[in-house]
């Protein structure tokens, strides 16, 4: 009894962690975001050095929120009392998961649509839609392995990610 309370508290705490951490990474993203677009409006000579380099720090930001998540989603199935479920919805693609998805995929759009523009350079287009690929791919990948495996067998529910 004594030895599940401890483990619950841990990961309780695990689980607070990840969100924390999520959370952080999600301000990081947002702050470089900011000074990117800062950065390109100020140095216009640099805008397509800068570009790519917020494709390529979007990318990175992007890794680690996939893993975070797998993360926090593994700890929320170990012990699903600390992360009630919500009830499937018209709604319920809109989570914890897709919102950073589609806000990580967005800002790489972006950026690689701003460095094929500003360069017209054919690599700069051929990498960009390369590697978003990847990460695309990288992501649903991740997230459908986790929905197969890992929540197999358990009831059809939504928010517990």
């Amino acid at each position: 009894m004594v030895h599940d309370q401890a483990r619950l508290a841990q990961l309780a705490e695990n689980l607070r962690f990840y969100g924390d951490l999520r959370f952080k990474q999600l301000t990081l993203l947002m702050g470089g975001m900011t000074a990117l677009g800062a950065g390109v409006a100020q140095y216009s000579a640099l805008r397509v050095p800068l570009a790519v380099s917020g494709a390529l720090f979007t990318s990175v930001m992007w890794v680690m929120e996939v893993r975070s998540t797998l993360f926090y989603i593994a700890i929320v199935v170990e012990a699903p009392e600390l992360y009630p479920p919500r009830l499937a919805s018209l709604f319920s693609w809109v989570n914890t998961t897709s919102s950073p998805f589609f806000l990580h995929l967005a800002f790489y759009a972006f950026w690689v649509w701003c460095a094929v523009r500003w360069s017209e350079n054919y690599w700069v287009e051929a990498l960009g839609v390369g590697l978003g690929s990847f990460l695309v791919v990288f992501s649903l990948g991740n997230y459908w392995a986790v929905r197969k495996h890992v929540w197999a067998g358990q009831p059809k529910v939504t928010g517990a990610h």
